[in-house]
């Protein structure tokens, strides 16, 4: 049977100016920018003394420096979330901290404490298994609740961005099932919120459907939200006429037509609105 001894690396409150070499990584969208400084190091040992090796005192003297000068370890998951916007901020200074040698698992204190994990201790092939499925799922659970921080989202949704975002379809599901336990998760409510951002983007009904779709809501939670429609006839009469402008051609009003269609507004309703806009004349 395999067994292989784990070093765990417990980074609380750390980051980096005085350790090691230091890359800056920057990812950019057209909204965000991120400048990220790195510290990568190699090799951990209290015996080696070349010029790649860090002991584990130096390690740890540097750790407590970063944390006392207010640096935060963030993983690159956590920085890809930020950019996408699934996390709200980043801590105000971060840093990431990687070794480029050997297996590299990231492994939060409470499993750690639940696995009953410390430095140097051997695991077999049974044990790393067990590791590897709750660090998993430790992970799925975090990001999720990272996603659901940012926005409100349906079970669905949530689940599908999880898969998405590299995690399994089991652990997506089983940190779903974890937050709906916890009464986090409503897609009720979701429901409702996403009707209310609609609504006020001036959305009609169609289009709101179309987003209640998309953002996998369940169709029984769909009527509830949408009884919260405000009647939109003057929000339609106002769109209608700057589409058209003064005194409109038939062409002016097929394209207005065209745009309320694509807004989500049915055609019955742009009927009833072009004729109450011709009484007013």
């Amino acid at each position: 049977m395999t067994r292989r001894k784990i070093t765990l690396v417990v980074l609380i409150a750390a980051a980096a100016v005085a350790a090691g070499a230091i890359t800056a990584a920057a990812l950019i969208n057209a909204d965000v920018s991120v400048e990220l400084p790195v510290l990568m190091y190699h090799h951990l040992d209290d015996t080696g003394d070349d010029v790649v090796t860090i002991s584990g005192e130096l390690f740890e003297e540097q750790m407590k420096y970063l944390g006392e000068n207010g640096y935060t370890t963030v993983s690159f998951d956590e920085l890809v979330d930020y950019v996408s916007g699934d996390l709200k901020e980043l801590p105000e200074k971060p840093v990431a901290i990687v070794f480029d040698d050997g297996s590299v698992m990231k492994v939060v204190p409470a499993v750690a404490a639940d696995q009953g994990l410390f430095d140097g201790k051997e695991l077999d092939d049974e044990a790393l298994a067990r590791l590897q499925k709750a660090a998993s799922q430790a992970s799925a659970k975090s990001r999720a609740v990272r996603i659901i921080s940012a926005a409100g989202v349906s079970k669905g949704e949530l689940e599908r961005r999880l898969i998405q975002k590299g995690e399994t379809p089991a652990d997506a599901k089983t940190a779903v099932t974890w937050l709906t336990d916890l009464n986090l998760l409503d897609d009720g409510q979701a429901a409702r919120d996403l009707v209310q951002r609609g609504i006020a983007r001036g959305y009609g009904p169609e289009r709101l459907r179309q987003m209640l779709y998309e953002k996998r809501i369940p169709r029984e939670y769909w009527d509830e939200a949408l009884s919260e429609l405000p009647d939109q006839s003057e929000q339609l009469r106002d769109f209608l006429t700057q589409k058209m402008g003064p005194d409109p051609d038939r062409k002016a009003r097929d394209k207005a037509v065209s745009a309320a269609l694509r807004r989500g507004f049915t055609w019955s309703q742009i009927q009833s609105a072009l004729y109450e806009l011709r009484q007013e004349l």
